[in-house]
């Protein structure tokens, strides 16, 4: 089932060979696979359900109910609109396209039929308050309507119009969260204002308003409480569409302000993805895949913008690759509930089947006309191009997020900075494009990852590891990158911190960071994750080298190095079952320190992380960078590399520096 693209153009599109001919065959793929599961005319599309996590569950409410059925109906629109608006007699299993769309729209939006969503306010009440999903859904409605303005929308009558109008102002004005929900509101509101609707729009300016205040800086919203890709694939997706249908006409200086926030995001976000254009799987939602790279196609909805049309398009089709190019994508002829294949542990409850579809936002790009720099110009590869084996980093101070590009390696990494949550999706020391994410592991080595196990007396949560509560950034200073970990236990004080310092090196990073610790405790620090592949061999080598002790873990072309420098007791190579997205097993390695002690501490963690993709070896310069480590007191140390540099980790005002 994986998209495999047929006569490629290596002339328009070097790197990838995909052009806008490829991403229509692509999209058709996908809703073959969407309507082999529609048996006639009315039937909705509503997908099986294949985990446990999401919605609905057992004996679910007719809300949830539609719900589900909205959201195959909305998000698998957004793939159907462009290719319907070009071709409107698309007929795909026997299914004229169009017309099913066209029909089931009506009816989710017609008081008398089985298939209506519900009013805004009685679903409301049903949710016990809580706004309805059936919101998010009306606004990929909207949108779907919007590329398919005259296959669709222009033929329904006046009268047809006006019922899916009322229904579209029902959700525009009403409940939502205070967050990137608000977007929902003001989409449909736009869409009415668009085609000489009323809608309140004082509300819905009070939203856009509430919606800009998010803004942190360095292009990057905050979604209500975490950075993640949310500030991309809601923000500044919704953003530029939103100026496209009315801003620039009705509101320029706003529209203007998220066109200049909008070119503040591409001046680093293409730093987020790999060189052949892979994603992280970073933050929550990972099911949503390649909306990713979706504001990278709604650059040219704007008016202006510094984004190179080349290298968006490059990065884009990679994305698109990244996925639909795999065969464990795919279950029951669509796009798991996953990352790769279906993963459990990178899915929310607020996702159904259909949840998935939310990649569709890259098919925007198909709504952009044939002649836009997006499909015109010849693909390039950006920055990338210019690094040669060096590496690439930027820190965003507002989001307090670092992004770098290995060129030896072609990952790409963020290091979060601002975490609130200490959830896993975004609680990691770096998250990488080659060696995606891993859950945490209770009894110990979580992936890129430091856990603690309070142990002694009065510990609580004995023999389990946890990871830790928050991440606070204190900013980049002359080549190191200073963050902070904050474990709590019962009281909202922290009782073990762990002060960071990362040295980003080509294909790696060397480790300074210092614990400060109180009580007895098993401290761990991982790695990334290998993979066991079944065509994979997995090796591990140990060796040490005076005081320094080194460890190598090798899967196919992925392979990791682990050194310890200072403050590390052992390196030690752990298994983990179901904790990766690409296989059923994983190897992780690890350094480890325990201390029964009751007493505090203060010490320093030396470590080196490397990476590579090529299954090839490290020089022995390579293997051992550091020189040697010169100690300046309990807040200062000096790193000599071999190579001359020098860096000098301070960590004497670190709590002063701290933002989230």
């Amino acid at each position: 089932m994986a998209f495999v693209p047929q006569q490629l153009d290596f002339e328009r599109s070097p790197f990838t060979g995909l052009t806008r001919e490829h991403w229509i065959m692509s999209a058709e793929g996908l809703l073959k696979g969407v309507l082999a599961h529609v048996k006639c005319a009315d039937d909705p599309i509503v997908f099986p359900k294949r985990s446990a996590v999401t919605y609905p569950q057992p004996g679910a409410a007719w809300q949830v109910l539609r719900a589900e059925e909205l959201e195959g109906l909305a998000r698998t629109l957004l793939v159907a609109a462009p290719l319907i608006e070009e071709n409107p007699a698309l007929t795909i299993h026997g299914i004229a396209v169009r017309d099913y769309y066209a029909r089931q729209i009506l009816a989710a939006c017609d008081p008398a039929s089985p298939r209506f969503m519900g009013k805004a306010d009685a679903v409301e009440r049903a949710n016990g308050g809580r706004p309805a999903q059936q919101l998010v859904e009306v606004a990929a409605l909207c949108i779907g309507l919007m590329s398919a303005r005259c296959s669709i929308w222009e033929r329904y009558s006046e009268d047809e119009r006006a019922l899916i109008a009322t229904c579209v102002r029902d959700y525009a004005e009403g409940k939502t969260h205070p967050h990137n929900w608000r977007f929902f509101n003001v989409l449909a509101g736009a869409f009415l204002q668009v085609h000489g609707y009323a809608v309140d729009e004082a509300l819905i300016d009070g939203h856009l308003h509430a919606l800009m205040s998010f803004y942190a800086g360095d292009g990057w919203y905050r979604d209500g409480i975490e950075f993640d890709y949310y500030s991309a694939w809601a923000f500044q997706f919704y953003g530029p569409l939103w100026c496209e249908w009315i801003g620039y006409r009705t509101r320029p200086e706003l529209a203007r302000l998220i066109e200049r926030r909008h070119g503040e995001l591409m001046a680093g976000y293409p730093q987020f993805f790999g060189r052949e254009g892979k994603s992280l799987l970073w933050g929550r939602s990972a099911a949503y895949r390649c909306a990713a790279s979706a504001p990278l196609v709604t650059a040219f909805c704007l008016r202006e913008t510094p984004m190179d049309p080349g290298w968006a398009r490059r990065i884009a089709s990679g994305n698109l690759l990244q996925f639909l190019g795999r065969d464990d994508l795919w279950v029951d002829g669509i796009p798991s509930l996953g990352f790769y294949g279906p993963h459990d542990a990178v899915i929310q409850g607020y996702s159904c089947a259909a949840s998935p579809f939310w990649l569709a936002k890259i098919y925007q790009a198909l709504s952009l006309p044939a002649d836009s720099p997006f499909w015109t110009a010849v693909e390039n590869e950006g920055v990338w191009s210019e690094l040669g084996n060096d590496a690439r980093t930027v820190s965003l101070a507002g989001p307090g997020l670092t992004a770098t590009l290995h060129g030896a390696t072609g990952a790409a990494e963020c290091r979060p900075g601002k975490v609130v949550l200490g959830q896993s999706w975004y609680q990691r020391l770096v998250f990488n494009t080659a060696f995606p994410w891993e859950a945490d592991d209770a009894s110990g080595a979580t992936a890129m990852s430091y856990a603690l196990c309070r142990i002694g007396r009065g510990a609580t949560g004995a023999g389990k590891f946890v990871a830790p509560a928050t991440m606070r950034y204190a900013g980049m200073r002359d080549g190191v990158l200073y963050r902070q970990l904050v474990f709590r236990s019962e009281s909202p004080m922290p009782d073990v911190v762990v002060d960071l310092a990362d040295i980003i090196i080509p294909g790696g990073v060397v480790r300074v960071d210092r614990l400060r610790a109180e009580g007895a405790y098993a401290l761990r620090l991982g790695h990334f994750g290998l993979p066991h592949a079944s065509d994979v061999v997995l090796t591990v080598a140990t060796w040490q080298e005076e005081e320094r002790a080194f460890a190598t873990a090798r899967a196919g072309a992925r392979v990791v190095l682990l050194g310890s420098y200072r403050g590390w007791d052992r390196l030690v190579a752990g298994e983990h079952t179901g904790k990766n997205v690409e296989a059923a097993t994983s190897t992780v390695l690890h350094a480890v320190r325990d201390r029964e002690r009751m007493a505090p501490e203060v010490d320093w963690l030396v470590t080196l992380m490397l990476h590579r993709t090529d299954g090839g070896e490290w020089s022995r310069a390579e293997v051992d960078p550091v020189a040697r480590i010169e100690s300046g007191g309990h807040a200062v140390l000096g790193v000599h590399f071999k190579n001359g540099d020098v860096r000098t980790v301070d960590f004497s005002e670190i709590e002063g520096r701290l933002g989230t």
